[in-house]
C-alpha cells in the first residue's frame, strides 16, 4: 500500500487529523517518491542459418540476469527496476518528462520518453565456442587465385581481406584476428555455418570496378587452436545483372573534409552487396561490388552476380578517413579511424536501370568534454567529481534518428597502441549530449570518445528503437585522445 493510498482510506474510514496515528508515520503529506511510471519492450532477435543456409532470426526474451536492468534518474537517484518474463519493464521517475538513464543489455539509453522500446539484433549462434586461441585456415588451390580474396562467413561472422601476392596459389588467415561481430565463434558445418572467400577482379578500362566474379564455398568445423586446409576450387560467378551506378561520391568527400578536417586520408567507394533477408541496419553483409576511385563521381554500367545463397541486394556508399597519434614512450602511433555507410535496398535487373547512392547522414564534430575541447592529443583533463556530459556538434547537417556514444580505452600493452573492441561505457541518446559517471574515468588510463549518428529508426525521438526503414546510414567519428586526472 503505498503512503497515498493509506491516506486516502485513513479519510474514508474518518480518521482525518488522526491519520500520522493510525499509520505511524509524522506527516501524511510527505512524498513517498517517485510515481510517473516508464514502460518499456526488450526484444532480441538472433539469426542464425537455417537448413537452406538462409538467415534465418528468431525472437527471444533475455532472462533479467544477462540483462541487468538499472536505472538512474536526472536527480542522481536509483530505482528499482520490474522486469517481467515476456521482455516488458516499468520504472518510475519524478515528473512525465524527466531525463532517465536506463540501462539494460549492456546499453544505456538517456532518454524522456514513457514508453521505450529496445531491439537488440545478435547476429550469430548464441552456442557457437568462442575463439580463445590462433586458429589458422589455410586456403590451398591448384591454380593462381585470380583478384583479390575477401573472406566473409555466415552463422558465425567474420570478415578478413588478406594481401595475398599475385600468381598465388595459397595463403592462411588466423580466424581469432578477422574482423568479428557480436556472438562471433568457431565455424561449425552440422550448424548450417558457412565459410566464403570471394574473388574480386577489376574490369578493364575506362570503367573499372572491382567484382566478384568466383566464389570458393566452404563447410568447415573448427576446433580451437587447430589448422584447418581448405582445398575446393571457386566456381564462377555468372554476371546477369546491371545498374548503372551515379554515386555521390565528390559531394559525400566535400562534406567529410569540411566537417572533420584532422583527420586525412580520406577516401570514397560505392558498392553493391548482399544481405540476409531480415530488415536490421548491422545484418552482416557479402561484397559482390566495390569500387574505390577516390575523387570522382561514378556513372558506370556495372555488371554483377549474385553468388551468395539467399540474401538481398543493398547498394551505397561508404567513406573513411584516418590520422596517426604519436603516444609518449609509445613507438607506434596510435591509428584513430572515421568511417561512415548509408545503403538502400537495390533491385537486381538486367537493363542497366540507375541507381544514386549518396552520403547525407549529418556528421558529428567538435566533441567536448565537461565543456573542454577534445581537440588537443593526450591532454588530462581536470574535470569535477561529478557526473560528465559529452556533447558535440553537426559540423555537417543531415538527418540524425539517434547516437551512440562510446568511452573506449587506449591499450598501451602491445607495441603498437589500439583501442579496446569492448566499450567502457555505451550511450544512446536522441539529444546531442549524454552524461558519463565520473567514477568510470581510471587515473593514468587514457581513453578516446567515439560518436556514432545514426539514420533508419525514424521513431527514435518517442522511445522506439525497433521500427526501422531505408535509407539508412551511420556515420562515427573520434575524439582526441585523453585522459582524467585523479
Amino acid at each position: 500500500m503505498t503512503l497515498r493510498l493509506a491516506c486516502a482510506l485513513a479519510v474514508a474510514l474518518g480518521c482525518g487529523a488522526g491519520c500520522r496515528q493510525v499509520f505511524g508515520f509524522e506527516d501524511p503529506l510527505v512524498d513517498e517518491g517517485p510515481d510517473f511510471e516508464v514502460t518499456g519492450t526488450h526484444q532480441q532477435h538472433v539469426g542464425r542459418n537455417n537448413a537452406l543456409l538462409e538467415h534465418e532470426v528468431t525472437r527471444r526474451v533475455a532472462p533479467v540476469d544477462e540483462l541487468e536492468p538499472s536505472v538512474q534518474l536526472s536527480d542522481g537517484s536509483s530505482q528499482p527496476v520490474d522486469y517481467f518474463d515476456d521482455g516488458t519493464f516499468s520504472f518510475a521517475r519524478n515528473t512525465p518528462d524527466e531525463l532517465y538513464r536506463l540501462t539494460i543489455g549492456g546499453v544505456e539509453y538517456q532518454h524522456t520518453a514513457a514508453n521505450l522500446v529496445v531491439d537488440e539484433y545478435i547476429p550469430g549462434r548464441l552456442d557457437a565456442t568462442p575463439v580463445t586461441l590462433p586458429t589458422l585456415l589455410e586456403f590451398r588451390f591448384t591454380t593462381a587465385i585470380l583478384g583479390t580474396p575477401l573472406i566473409t562467413s555466415s552463422g558465425v561472422f567474420g570478415v578478413a581481406n588478406p594481401q595475398v601476392p599475385a600468381n598465388s596459389t595459397a595463403f592462411d588467415v588466423d580466424w581469432s584476428t578477422v574482423f568479428q561481430l557480436p556472438r562471433f565463434g568457431l565455424l561449425d558445418a552440422a550448424a548450417n555455418d558457412r565459410l566464403y572467400v570471394a574473388f574480386l577482379e577489376i574490369t578493364p578500362s575506362p570503367q573499372q570496378y572491382l567484382v566478384a566474379t568466383s566464389l570458393a564455398t566452404f563447410a568447415v568445423t573448427q576446433l580451437d587452436g587447430v589448422t584447418t586446409r581448405l582445398t575446393s576450387p571457386p566456381t564462377p560467378v555468372t554476371r546477369s545483372y546491371c545498374v548503372r551506378m551515379q554515386a555521390r561520391r565528390i559531394r559525400a568527400l566535400d562534406r567529410l573534409r569540411a566537417a572533420l578536417p584532422q583527420f586525412g586520408s580520406f577516401s570514397a567507394d560505392f558498392r553493391i552487396t548482399q544481405v540476409p533477408g531480415f530488415e536490421h541496419r548491422e545484418v552482416p553483409h557479402h561484397v559482390v561490388v566495390i569500387d574505390g576511385t577516390t575523387g570522382s563521381d561514378a556513372n558506370v554500367d556495372v555488371r554483377y552476380g549474385t553468388p551468395f545463397p539467399a540474401g538481398r541486394v543493398h547498394t551505397g556508399v561508404a567513406v573513411f578517413g584516418r590520422r596517426d597519434v604519436a603516444i609518449p614512450g609509445v613507438t607506434q602511433p596510435l591509428k584513430l579511424s572515421i568511417v561512415g555507410v548509408q545503403t538502400s535496398p537495390l533491385a537486381p535487373t538486367v537493363g542497366c536501370e540507375p541507381a544514386i547512392p549518396t552520403f547525407d547522414i549529418g556528421i558529428p564534430g567538435a566533441l567536448s568534454l565537461a565543456g573542454i575541447p577534445l581537440t588537443v592529443d593526450n591532454v588530462v583533463l581536470g574535470v569535477p567529481n561529478e557526473d560528465l556530459e559529452v556533447t558535440w556538434m553537426l559540423t555537417a547537417p543531415g538527418p540524425v534518428d539517434f547516437t551512440e556514444v562510446l568511452l573506449v580505452e587506449v591499450d598501451l600493452s602491445q607495441p603498437t597502441p589500439a583501442l579496446h573492441t569492448r566499450a567502457v561505457r555505451r550511450i544512446r541518446t536522441v539529444t546531442q549530449s549524454a552524461w558519463i559517471p565520473r567514477d568510470v574515468f581510471v587515473p593514468g588510463q587514457r581513453y578516446v570518445i567515439l560518436v556514432r549518428t545514426i539514420t533508419g529508426n525514424p521513431r527514435a525521438a518517442e522511445g522506439n528503437f525497433a521500427t526501422f526503414q531505408y535509407p539508412a546510414a551511420y556515420m562515427q567519428t573520434m575524439s582526441s585522445p585523453f585522459q582524467v586526472d585523479g
